[in-house]
């Protein structure tokens, strides 16, 4: 939880100009599936309704108080639109056109600086 913890940090510092919203797309690691075993402390299983996506969801929601949470549809089409990945980030700018696209995974220090460099470039 250690990465969302940052990006929770980030939406803190930022939120007055920022608008952030989590999407939750299908799970990574699930029980059924390619798994990393007690990495988070929370059993999820592959999505198979709309409804078991937006339950997994919910459990996050018990993390989060200062973002909003969404979820993507079960045939993923946010996921394909924006090349979204777990644990990534995308950036959507204002006229609805893709920005900022990262995995994420361990570059969350370029999302960091790239917000920081966008933000005093306007401020």
């Amino acid at each position: 939880m250690e990465k969302l913890d940052r990006f929770l940090n980030l939406v803190t510092d930022f939120s007055d100009v920022i608008d952030f919203l989590i999407v939750y797309i299908q799970e990574a690691h699930p029980e059924d599936g390619f798994t990393l075993s007690g990495a988070d402390g929370v059993t999820l299983y592959q999505h198979r309704t709309l409804e078991d996506r937006i339950k997994a969801a919910k459990v996050m929601t018990e993390m989060v108080n200062n973002c909003p949470i969404v979820v993507d549809t079960l045939q993923n089409t946010g996921t394909m639109k924006y090349a979204a990945f777990p644990d990534g980030a995308i950036v959507i700018g204002i006229d609805n056109k893709l920005t900022y696209n990262d995995c994420g995974l361990y570059n969350f220090k370029n999302l960091q600086k790239w917000v920081e460099d966008k933000v005093h470039k306007y401020l």
